[in-house]
């Protein structure tokens, strides 16, 4: 079916044909066409839409971008979910600032070296051969390199990122459903873009690395939302402090830090004449979960002590298991800080037990 004029004149409700106007005319105003699920297999009679600045033409079997020439002024164009092999004709459209591509069969991103405005593009889930991936021509990507703001590469079984380094503005990203086997990739190019914010990698085999997301996290100060999930600016500066812990205990000569994932075990404890102190000679566990990083310790006289935050924190929890450590506490008071080394842990929000063995 092509678009024909009739078609066309039916594709603006909010636009309204004035009285006595003829087609022609009243198609030389419009601004927007929406022509959806129509069954198209061609663009046609886009010469009649000088004015024209978005066009959908989403859900229909179009095969080929033709009758594009003529659409100088347009800037949002919607093709998604049609049976496009390959991007091409859109040399006209300089002022394009929106490309929706998703779900059409096109094996390369090429074909937009006129398009240097381009804003976003979204080119997602490609009907592809088995195993393929998408290919990314540079001369592409380096027209619209310094615009792109909005990258959608979802789906396309990409087993590295290295073709869209050279993007270094977007904002959102969503790389998820591909073949990306390294982390490495992700954060780098989350490095890369100093104002990223939105950031989709879902069901891709680097998910499987415990504690992907606080690497992620931790590496971009920008990141708002990581996998529809929304990260906190507290969440943020609590995995930075948790890193420069571990960082600083690495640094120190005969100090072992490490991430672990066991139980902690409690080691004995021998009490003073009086029983006014315990000298404490144990491994710590440190025990975080998100939600946020304030912190307040308390310290409990009970046969196992016992230093919990002032809020409980939601996520995963991450250990930090620290050599044996000689300290001495008061078990008469009921609150009070432990620091360790110099280094206040009430900084961090952690929840310690100590285990008093008799």
């Amino acid at each position: 079916m092509q678009l024909s004029l009739d078609i066309l004149g039916k594709s603006n409700r909010l636009t309204k044909r004035r009285r006595g106007e003829t087609l022609l005319e009243y198609l030389s105003r419009l601004t927007h066409v929406s022509v959806t699920g129509a069954g198209l297999t061609t663009i046609d009679n886009l010469a009649s839409l000088p004015q024209l600045t978005s066009l959908s033409l989403s859900d229909n079997l179009i095969s080929r971008m033709i009758g594009l020439v003529s659409c100088n002024k347009i800037t949002h164009l919607y093709l998604q979910r049609n049976n496009i092999t390959r991007i091409d004709n859109i040399g006209a459209c300089r002022h394009l600032k929106k490309l929706h591509l998703g779900y059409n069969a096109i094996e390369v991103l090429e074909g937009l070296d006129q398009v240097s405005n381009l804003r976003e593009l979204h080119i997602e889930n490609q009907t592809l051969h088995p195993g393929a991936a998408l290919i990314f021509d540079p001369r592409s990507l380096a027209a619209i390199a310094d615009s792109l703001n909005v990258l959608n590469i979802l789906g396309n079984g990409l087993e590295n990122l290295d073709d869209i380094s050279c993007f270094q503005n977007l904002t959102q990203l969503d790389v998820s459903r591909n073949a990306l086997n390294s982390l490495s990739d992700v954060l780098g190019a989350v490095s890369r873009n100093s104002s990223l914010s939105n950031l989709c990698v879902l069901d891709n085999p680097f998910c499987s690395i415990p504690k992907y997301r606080e690497e992620v996290i931790v590496s971009s100060l920008s990141l708002e939302s990581l996998d529809g999930k929304e990260v906190s600016d507290r969440y943020r500066q609590f995995l930075q402090q948790f890193k420069a812990v571990i960082e600083t205990r690495r640094a120190n000569s005969g100090v072992a830090v490490q991430l672990g994932r066991r139980p902690h075990h409690l080691h004995r404890v021998s009490k003073s004449q009086g029983g006014t102190a315990v000298q404490v000679s144990s491994l710590y566990k440190f025990s975080s979960t998100e939600d946020n990083s304030r912190a307040g310790m308390s310290l409990h006289s009970r046969s196992t002590q016992q230093f919990t935050p002032s809020v409980k924190l939601k996520m995963r929890p991450k250990h930090v298991v620290l050599p044996p450590i000689e300290q001495s506490y008061n078990t008469s008071a009921t609150s009070q800080l432990l620091s360790l080394n110099s280094v206040q842990i009430a900084a961090v929000p952690v929840s310690i037990r100590v285990a008093a063995l008799q």
